[in-house]
Order: C-alpha cells, then sequence, then structure tokens
C-alpha cells in the first residue's frame, strides 16, 4: 500500500494532479506516464542516476532537478567522504516551486 491507498488508487489519484514534485522513483514516471500537466522529478547527480538516462517520460511539461556540481560518483553516492556531499541542498525548494506554479 502507498499513503494506505493500492496501486490502483493510488495510480488514481496521481491521474488526478495538476502537477506532482517526487524523487527519481515510481511516482514520478507514473505522474508522467499518466499525462500529468506538469511533473517535477528531483534527481541525485551520480553519474549512474542521472536524468538523461532515467529520466520520466510522458505528454505532459516535465522538468527534472539535479544539483549543479561535478559529482565524483559513478554508481552511488559517496556519502560523507564526497566533497560535494550536502549537494542535494543545491536544489532549493523555492526553485522547483516556482516552476511548478510558472503555468504559462
Amino acid at each position: 500500500a502507498i499513503c494506505g491507498l493500492g496501486l490502483e488508487e493510488y495510480i488514481g489519484l496521481l491521474s488526478l494532479a495538476k502537477a506532482v514534485v517526487a524523487p527519481s522513483t515510481g511516482p514520478v514516471h507514473l505522474a508522467a506516464a499518466l499525462g500529468v500537466p506538469r511533473v517535477a522529478g528531483i534527481y541525485s547527480p551520480v553519474l549512474a542516476h542521472h536524468p538523461m538516462r532515467w529520466g520520466p517520460l510522458g505528454s505532459g511539461e516535465i522538468c527534472t532537478f539535479l544539483p549543479e556540481v561535478t559529482c565524483p560518483a559513478r554508481l552511488e553516492c559517496l556519502g560523507s567522504k564526497c566533497p560535494e556531499y550536502e549537494c542535494m541542498k543545491g536544489i532549493g525548494a523555492e526553485k522547483v516551486a516556482k516552476w511548478v506554479v510558472s503555468f504559462p
């Protein structure tokens, strides 16, 4: 169950959304595939996680957000060993929210 909903109910709820913001997981892909008008995906800068490979596909407006850093990791985050360890804070909720509400 997702948020107390079965999968079919969750998909039905997503299909009613005007916008969805989610990390690079199932909900962002489901929302995009359902044609939600605005889908914002939050992605890690790790090379193997890049939205060029794993970004959502759909008919609505889709924007992926990832930190603007040169990530030294290839397959998984290096954690506290990384000089860019706090990189996800660089995305900024304000930037994502501004895109979501900026309907033409």
